[in-house]
């Protein structure tokens, strides 16, 4: 296994929750075409997001913004297909 591959690209992916918050960003999210299902949808090797309400790494509830914590049970969270139109 090559440890600079992809493999090892986004570590934070594999501790992950399945379902990541409807608002999370990043840019590799622009590159995808389809909404980002998993946290491997979201990073990239740079590991950096963004709230889409906030547009900083801090949500609106003045946590950290990660796919890890951007999950079901926050207060801000938004599962996919109930945005507003």
């Amino acid at each position: 296994m090559n440890p600079t591959g992809p493999e090892s690209a986004a570590p934070a992916a594999q501790d992950a929750p399945d379902a990541v918050c409807a608002r999370l960003r990043s840019k590799k999210y622009y590159m995808l075409g389809r909404p980002a299902l998993t946290a491997a949808d979201i990073l990239d090797g740079s590991q950096h997001c963004w709230c889409q309400r906030t547009k900083l790494a801090i949500g609106p509830d003045a946590g950290v913004v990660d796919p890890i914590e951007c999950c079901p049970g926050r207060s801000c969270y938004e599962p996919l297909g109930v945005l507003p139109s």
